[in-house]
């Protein structure tokens, strides 16, 4: 794999870290940006080593969108410095290496997608460095706040609760602005590190463009009922819940597990797996295939029932596509209270307790579909969302004494 970018002397691009290999959204987002902005913007798309990716698809996308302003990156194998290579075969670590690309591009705005400690201690060495960037904001894809550091049963696990609590926050109000997606991430954020640099700003979503008037006017009454249980793999332990709560529905529905990324614990993993295939059997439907957007799209329109059982904010996107083509949703945590308390017609996982078979894939009516993808073409407004993008982009280039650079 061998680095791809235009050198430029333009300081005041917008730099955006993007993990490469969520290939049904990242390339979206990218084209999003490029579409709804008056920025000039530059592209970081990092792998692991155990992608085995070069970034062939992002060197097309580029080219495709005419924007030679991009690097692939990678988070080195520990050691791989001293040694000079890679199992990706990468010749000049230091050159590729993802905290390259960040160092070369400090005096740039740089906003971090998703994630910005790429392995252990990544986090700190940025706390430290952070004095040396212009600017650094991070779009938090879903926050794990953890147990109350007062929860331990000894003085000792207390105070170390409360050292890691105060580390946390120094570390997190380090960004000159955390977006969060939705506001129970924000809540969360406010609440338990009084932090004052956070807003809330969904991404610049092409969604309702993808509407299909077919599929929601079309209410399917098909035997068995096809559900999706979203979004990761690393949701498997909150899927086990849900494999209980269609137990007794397990010969009447097909149950798909979104396994395409994430990395849990791999007794957690293959537990599931042995469950869901004792309680499904030929039913149950492992999707652990990376794929685009349009393949992800069309394999969300043969669904019939997208489940989503965590409390974290995960997988808007799911939640957009199924709605925006007809589904019923069942969620759970900070994804129910943003989309219940932004007017959607949707339930909640726990309502599966109470309900039969019948009730239980009882289609939205016609009426509820339209509804909801008119509720989500208000929601996802790409000329109102751009613009508070855009003030965020002004507010980065101002340099941390208050002066543009």
């Amino acid at each position: 794999m061998r680095s791809q970018s235009n050198e430029v002397k333009n300081d005041n691009m917008i730099v955006h870290v993007f993990m490469g290999n969520r290939y049904h959204h990242v390339p979206s987002m990218i084209k999003n940006i490029l579409s709804n902005s008056k920025k000039e913007h530059f592209f970081i798309l990092y792998f692991r080593n155990e992608d085995q990716d070069n970034g062939s698809r992002y060197r097309e996308l580029f080219k495709t969108l005419n924007h030679p302003y991009y690097q692939i990156a990678v988070v080195p194998e520990l050691g791989a410095i001293v040694r000079g290579t890679s199992r990706l075969g990468i010749s000049d670590v230091c050159r590729d290496s993802i905290h390259y690309a960040l160092f070369k591009n400090r005096k740039r705005p740089i906003v971090f997608h998703g994630e910005y400690a790429f392995r252990r201690g990544d986090s700190l060495i940025y706390f430290f460095l952070s004095p040396l960037f212009r600017s650094i904001a991070w779009v938090c894809w879903g926050f794990v706040p953890g147990r109350n550091p007062l929860s331990g049963s000894g003085w000792k696990e207390k105070l170390t609760g409360l050292f890691n609590r105060m580390i946390m926050r120094k570390e997190l109000a380090r960004f000159d602005r955390i977006v969060c997606l939705l506001g129970g991430d924000q809540n969360e954020l406010m609440a338990r590190y009084t932090l004052n640099n956070t807003v809330v700003i969904p991404y610049i979503d092409d969604t309702p463009s993808y509407a299909d008037p077919d599929a929601i006017n079309t209410v399917s009454n098909q035997m068995p009922c096809r559900v999706l249980l979203g979004n990761s793999a690393t949701d498997v332990g909150n899927y086990m819940e849900v494999v209980d709560m269609l137990a007794g529905f397990s010969s009447k529905v097909t149950l798909r597990a979104m396994l395409n990324y994430g990395k849990p614990p791999q007794e957690d993993y293959d537990l599931f797996i042995s469950k869901a295939s004792e309680v499904f059997g030929g039913n149950f439907f492992p999707w652990t295939e990376l794929v685009e957007k349009t393949k992800y799209i069309e394999c969300l329109k043969m669904q019939d029932i997208y489940i989503c059982n965590t409390e974290t904010q995960t997988g808007l996107g799911a939640i957009y596509f199924s709605m925006l083509l007809g589904k019923k949703l069942y969620l759970n945590g900070y994804n129910y209270e943003w989309i219940k308390n932004n007017g959607f017609k949707i339930f909640h996982v726990k309502d599966i307790y109470g309900l039969d078979y019948d009730n239980f894939v009882k289609p939205l009516s016609i009426e509820d579909r339209i509804y909801n993808l008119n509720k989500l073409e208000d929601l996802l407004n790409i000329k109102q969302v751009a613009s508070k993008w855009e003030s965020l982009y002004d507010d980065l280039l101002v340099s941390r004494n208050g002066n543009h650079m």
